[in-house]
């Protein structure tokens, strides 16, 4: 995946006209991002994007740093920028989601994996945060539904969150055909 992403930037810096520093600061992001040094990687990532205010990766990954540096506000405004830019970036609306569930904004966090799951019915990232989220909002049923799809689709957390929230009188199985 780094792989791809870095390709894209390489690309976009020779199409716009951009020296080889845009890489060097996109590198330098993910290695501090990858060290767990979010701030340092924002730093990084701040570098690209006064070159290009509009290469959607870049606010994608400062919005990472940002959202598991717990600035979720800073994060949000990031990943809305991203989606201003590129209107079907699942991630970005799975990830602005969680940072609006830090926040407490439990509907504004459904909204948003509500959105990620219409744009890419197969996210199974999505499903599961949205069924925590449903849990967390008293929609039980609904959420724990939404964690067997998750599962179903491959995530695999979703089994432990499962466990956790929705063995209760009988298996996810009795909740499916009595809702």
């Amino acid at each position: 995946m780094k792989k791809v992403l870095f390709l894209l930037i390489a690309l976009n810096s020779i199409l716009n006209g951009h020296s080889q520093s845009n890489i060097e600061y996109w590198e330098r992001g993910n290695i501090q991002f990858d060290s767990g040094h979010y701030t340092k990687a924002i730093v990084e990532y701040n570098k690209y994007i006064e070159k290009d205010q509009n290469f959607v990766v870049a606010y994608f990954c400062r919005a990472g740093a940002k959202r598991l540096s717990n600035d979720f506000k800073g994060a949000i405004e990031d990943y809305t920028k991203v989606i201003k830019l590129h209107s079907t970036f699942k991630e970005a609306y799975c990830y602005r989601g969680l940072s609006k569930s830090n926040q407490n904004n439990h509907m504004g966090a459904l909204a948003d994996f509500n959105t990620a799951i219409k744009i890419s019915p197969k996210y199974s990232e999505a499903y599961y945060h949205r069924g925590l989220e449903k849990i967390i909002l008293t929609q039980l049923k609904s959420g724990c539904l939404d964690l067997q799809k998750a599962k179903e689709l491959g995530f695999e957390k979703a089994t432990e969150a499962i466990i956790e929230n929705c063995n209760y009188e009988g298996t996810i199985a009795n909740i499916a055909y009595t809702t």
